[in-house]
């Protein structure tokens, strides 16, 4: 895909922020956009934005070739609409929540990503995921465990284990770094 803007993809382990640093970097960053994810889950006000949708439109979507990405993780299917991610033609910064597990595939379609890695001490994620009340303790723990061992050189990594302010400046200087 040939783009004029750029494509910003976020990644990390659950509970490390991204949700929560992005709903405030988006308002510092001009001309850009924060993708809305399509999650087989309930919606969240309260943590994160979502289109919540069944396991069949979701699977309906897949075949319609409406996602840009789409992956599997902690019981759910994700997707990234692709409307939003032709937006980069149009010399739009777009940012969306993601998945290390697609980044590869990501790098492959588009020629200007920048991916940003936001991780956090274990003690710091496990509060926040006990904080969101959204899962019980065996599967936070399973969160907490999750790794992914090969991922794409050249991931910026930002250490959220300060203030939101902080960490919302570390993101938006990486983001708008040329």
């Amino acid at each position: 895909m040939q783009n004029n803007g750029q494509l910003i993809v976020v990644v990390g382990p659950s509970g490390s922020g991204k949700d929560t640093l992005l709903k405030k970097v988006i308002k510092k960053i001009p001309n850009s956009i924060l993708v809305k994810r399509y999650i087989t889950r309930k919606k969240d006000i309260k943590n994160e934005d979502h289109y919540s949708i069944s396991i069949k439109n979701f699977e309906d979507k897949i075949l319609k070739k409406h996602f840009f990405v789409y992956w599997k993780a902690h019981g759910f299917s994700y997707g990234i609409p692709f409307k939003e991610i032709k937006k980069i033609e149009e010399g739009k910064t777009v940012i969306f929540n993601g998945s290390r597990k697609v980044l590869f595939k990501v790098k492959k379609k588009v020629n200007n990503v920048k991916i940003i890695n936001i991780i956090a001490p274990s003690t710091i994620i496990k509060k926040r995921l006990v904080n969101r009340a959204r899962e019980d303790k065996k599967s936070i723990n399973k969160r907490i465990k999750r790794k992914i061992n090969l991922l794409p050189k050249n991931i910026i990594t930002i250490n959220n284990n300060k203030s939101i302010a902080i960490g919302v400046n570390k993101l938006k200087k990486i983001i708008l770094a040329k």
